[in-house]
C-alpha cells in the first residue's frame, strides 16, 4: 500500500509516542544499527540508544521528536538535548 506524503504525515502524527519511538528504532535497525529503547522514566531525554561496530565502534543517543503545526520543536528543546549530549 503506497501512501501519499500527506497520508503518511497524518499517520505519523496520530501515533502515540511509544509507537513513534519504536518506528524510529526500527528505521535505525534497518540501516544496520543495534537499537535499545530506553524506559520512559529517568531516560534523561534519550529515547533510543543505537550502536554499530562496523566500520568502527559508534554509539548514537536519539531523542525522537515529532514536529507538527501544534507541536513545534523549539530551540530550547534542541539546546536542552545538546546539553545532555555534552554531559
Amino acid at each position: 500500500m503506497k501512501l501519499s506524503r500527506d497520508e503518511l504525515l497524518s499517520k505519523l502524527r496520530q501515533m502515540d509516542g511509544g509507537k513513534f519511538e519504536s518506528l524510529i528504532a526500527d528505521v535505525w535497525e534497518e540501516r544496520g544499527w543495534k537499537t535499545t529503547e530506553t524506559p520512559d522514566s529517568r531516560d534523561r531525554g534519550i529515547d533510543i540508544i543505537a550502536k554499530q561496530s562496523t566500520p568502527f565502534k559508534q554509539k548514537q543517543l536519539i531523542q525522537a521528536k515529532r514536529w507538527a503545526e501544534g507541536n513545534k520543536i523549539s530551540s530550547r528543546d534542541v539546546q536542552q538535548y545538546d546539553s545532555l549530549r555534552r554531559q
